[in-house]
């Protein structure tokens, strides 16, 4: 959802009596099978939080809002699919979505505010999933893989897929959630890990 970058007439920053280079922050809306930018905004700090809309929102918030709002000024389709890092996604940020029509699927942050305390306070054994589906078709998924992975979805259910993996070289046979994967597919083409 955002890039940084370095380029020529880039500033200069002094910290610790060193110099380093610092590019503008870009917080783009990208197609998620060709990664082609369809919207931007350059953030340039306060500036930037201020002319956004909504002010009742966070701020992570309404940098999507804003970016979906451009995608359906200047389109004329429906069934519009965002998908977001943890810093960005949140079950606020998912009703104001909803409202629009367009459903977001992304990780978040386990410590965000409406998200399911029992997925917060829970202790995964490695593989385990456990998911809770909310009245407007929220789904909210805990998947312990390497790591503990949280995600958010109006789009995907609970549904899994079984595949094969290996732990100190043995075949091990589990279950990971189908948003998962298609995450990790939309974040291989745009360049994020």
């Amino acid at each position: 959802m955002h890039s940084r970058f370095q380029r020529k007439d880039s500033i200069q920053v002094l910290q610790s009596e060193e110099a380093y280079k610092v590019g503008p922050t870009i917080l783009c809306l990208c197609d998620s099978e060709n990664g082609c930018v369809f919207s931007y905004i350059p953030y340039y700090g306060k500036t930037t939080t201020e002319s956004l809309i909504r002010p009742d929102l966070p701020f992570t918030s309404r940098i999507v809002i804003h970016l979906a709002q451009d995608l359906q000024a200047h389109t004329s389709g429906s069934g519009h699919h965002i998908y977001n890092d943890r810093f960005y996604t949140s079950s606020q940020l998912a009703r104001e979505l909803h409202e629009m029509k367009i459903h977001i699927t992304g990780t978040v942050m386990a410590s965000r505010r409406d998200f399911p305390s029992d997925l917060k306070k829970k202790k995964f054994r490695e593989y385990e999933l456990c998911a809770y589906q909310c009245d407007m078709k929220m789904m909210c998924l805990s998947f312990h893989d390497k790591r503990l992975v949280t995600m958010l979805s109006t789009f995907f259910g609970p549904r899994t897929q079984l595949i094969t993996g290996y732990k100190k070289k043995q075949p091990v046979r589990f279950e990971k959630p189908d948003s998962y994967f298609r995450i990790h597919k939309v974040y291989g083409r745009s360049g994020q890990s």
